[in-house]
């Protein structure tokens, strides 16, 4: 019994701490975590967990020292009933009553950071209100963050701008970002704006008040968190539906276009590659391709190994930084040099010489197909494309998934994947499975690296990419 009781302990131990690091990823949203299971199936979320810890924070500690307590008031009451069926009942079942009770100290805690989160976006607000600064929103469900990134760098160079950090776009990370980067001096302020559902957006804009809203593309990310793409739409239309009458808006003239043009009572400028008011065209296919930006009488070449679905990104901060007041020849001389960054960003070279595209922070099917086309680019001998899968796509996940591999087929790509869906419907013998991280490791480690470009697309674990880092 002393064996039982022992086991009980240590496996309540492992799986709070587990079910604690899935909150914490999750960003302790119940929604995201109800896809997960969806996703994972209920054997692999609550009987095959891998060992995980999760960041040592107030909240986490919180969580788990209320799941502990509940846990030991549990267990006593169970052990002075002398009972060996309930003591076995509570080793055998120990996944799902420590999720239950990791739930309630999720649920416990987030009294409290909501009290803290109100607090921090009322400050936010109060310092938006005192300030002159004219406030610029990006939504969109991907390039939010190399769009705020390259409307920042272009911006810059004329007027004092400030911008969230990283991908901060949630409502609370939108507030720290104003209380740490928002200065008196401030002249523009850019803002990323992301949502998980409807009237997530709205709440940022109800403190930011932005004056400029661009809209980078509708996709399907998050798509079994929205339910819809028309709730997608609708979510990032709450962007259009808070700017002023003076305001302008910046949309890709793509899906939902029609939607967000009539949502407007002020004008809306058009990108992408056709038919937009600012579009990107490839004229040249060489060693290097080369794109024309045409946006009225203007004109713009580039020679760059970089997608156009990386490059799109540029045509809003072209608009609306001619809009504000950057001078043509600004623009013309800064565009080389920024493209430059982003690629030198996306790709790394190795000392040993492996060229490297780590996108790990974010993943989207249009971003995934560009990283294989600029990877095929690279002529090397051995190319690989590392992704556990993307994730909250729904019923989407399998009509998404063709269209990667439909890209794969036509490179000489190869992906590496622990996502089984990706491995049952390849077409060719160019995707491989492995159950974990690293076993992939292992098979990497067999090339030579300056035959090799390896890119990493979608978030793994950090002692993953590490370890990947390490091993070039």
């Amino acid at each position: 019994m002393n064996i039982i009781i022992l086991l009980s302990s240590i496996v309540s131990i492992f799986y709070f701490l587990y079910f604690i690091y899935l909150f914490q990823i999750k960003e302790y949203r119940f929604d995201r975590i109800k896809v997960m299971i969806q996703e994972l199936g209920f054997f692999r979320f609550f009987i095959n967990a891998p060992f995980k810890l999760p960041a040592k924070t107030f909240r986490n500690i919180l969580i788990g020292f209320i799941s502990f307590s509940i846990y030991m008031y549990i267990y006593r009451e169970v052990m002075l009933t002398d009972n060996q069926m309930l003591i076995l009942l509570l080793v055998l079942f120990a996944p799902f009553i420590s999720f239950s009770i990791v739930s309630i100290g999720v649920i416990i805690t987030s009294v409290l950071t909501n009290i803290k989160r109100r607090q921090i976006i009322l400050k936010a607000k109060q310092k938006v209100e005192k300030s002159k600064t004219v406030f610029i929103g990006i939504t969109g469900s991907y390039g939010k963050t190399t769009t705020k990134e390259l409307l920042f760098n272009l911006l810059s160079t004329s007027f004092n701008a400030a911008k969230t950090d990283k991908n901060m776009n949630t409502d609370v990370g939108v507030a720290l970002s104003i209380l740490k980067n928002l200065n008196p001096d401030t002249e523009f302020f850019i803002t990323e704006m992301g949502a998980y559902r409807r009237g997530e957006i709205k709440t940022i804009c109800d403190f930011v008040k932005p004056t400029y809203g661009i809209i980078t593309g509708i996709g399907n990310q998050h798509l079994a968190l929205f339910g819809s793409i028309d709730n997608i739409i609708k979510t990032k239309a709450e962007l259009l539906n808070s700017l002023p009458k003076n305001g302008k808006a910046y949309v890709s003239k793509d899906k939902g276009f029609d939607y967000f043009q009539n949502q407007a009572t002020y004008p809306i400028i058009s990108f992408g590659s056709s038919h937009a008011d600012i579009t990107i065209k490839k004229i040249l296919n060489d060693k290097i391709p080369t794109y024309k930006i045409e946006y009225k009488q203007n004109r713009f070449f580039l020679n760059t190994q970089i997608p156009s679905q990386f490059l799109t990104n540029l045509l809003p901060v072209i608009t609306l930084s001619i809009d504000l007041g950057v001078s043509l020849k600004i623009i013309s001389q800064k565009i080389p040099a920024i493209i430059n960054d982003l690629y030198n960003q996306l790709v790394k070279v190795t000392k040993q010489g492996m060229k490297i595209i780590d996108t790990s922070y974010n993943v989207n099917v249009e971003g995934f197909i560009g990283i294989i086309e600029l990877l095929q680019s690279f002529k090397t001998t051995n190319n690989i494309v590392i992704s556990k899968g993307i994730i909250e796509l729904g019923d989407d996940k399998e009509s998404s998934y063709k269209r990667i591999i439909a890209k794969l087929d036509i490179s000489q790509a190869v992906l590496y994947t622990t996502d089984a869906i990706f491995y049952q419907l390849r077409n060719k013998e160019n995707i491989m499975f492995f159950n974990n991280e690293e076993s992939m490791i292992s098979k990497i480690a067999t090339y030579k690296p300056n035959e090799t470009s390896l890119t990493i697309v979608g978030r793994v674990s950090q002692k993953f990419r590490n370890k990947i880092l390490n091993l070039l």
